[in-house]
């Protein structure tokens, strides 16, 4: 009786060893559990570039930071905006600018898998008061008929975000971009 007890034992561990062939799902640590990361409009900084015409004066930029819920679990907790955006102009780096996005309004707020939520802000191309392309040297535009000139801001993006009450702000990622201010009064 004995051996027929040690036999099924056997028999059962050895099944469930070499029956399991499916890998286990990649493990999301409970405290990382949120992705931030930026987005723009236009649309061109995407890819980390952007031209003005400040002849033909293209607007703000809207930068959008935003989180990504990357657990299998939803989270519903109450909305609390807090938001903060450090912008350094990395061409004269003592140039920088604090923007400060808070809505303290609670009410119910449901982030499924993989849905993320945007937090907004119109960035009008100036720091610390002034424009951009002012911080740059020479100011702009030169006058003198057929003319062309350009300057070339490079401008870092940080922060942090955090847009649920009871959950942890999350650092946003640093992101570089580059803006080709322009000025042409060729003919």
């Amino acid at each position: 009786m004995k051996r027929i007890f040690i036999f099924l034992a056997l028999t059962i561990l050895l099944t469930g060893i070499f029956s399991c062939k499916d890998p286990l799902p990649p493990r999301i640590d409970p405290y990382q559990f949120l992705r931030s990361g930026w987005s723009f409009v236009p649309n061109t900084l995407k890819y980390d570039t952007l031209l003005v015409d400040l002849r033909n004066f293209s607007g703000p930029v809207i930068i959008f930071a935003y989180l990504v819920n990357e657990w299998d679990e939803w989270i519903v907790d109450t909305s609390y905006v807090d938001v903060h955006i450090r912008m350094t102009l990395l061409n004269e780096s003592n140039v920088t600018a604090d923007y400060y996005i808070t809505d303290t309004t609670q009410h119910p707020q449901r982030l499924t898998l993989r849905d993320s939520i945007r937090v907004s802000m119109q960035w009008n191309h100036q720091l610390q008061g002034k424009p951009v392309w002012e911080w740059m040297g020479t100011p702009f535009p030169n006058q003198e008929l057929n003319r062309f000139e350009w300057k070339v801001a490079r401008i870092r993006l940080n922060g942090e975000i955090r847009l649920f009450k009871n959950v942890l702000p999350q650092a946003l990622p640093e992101k570089e971009i580059l803006i080709f201010y322009i000025y042409s009064n060729l003919g």
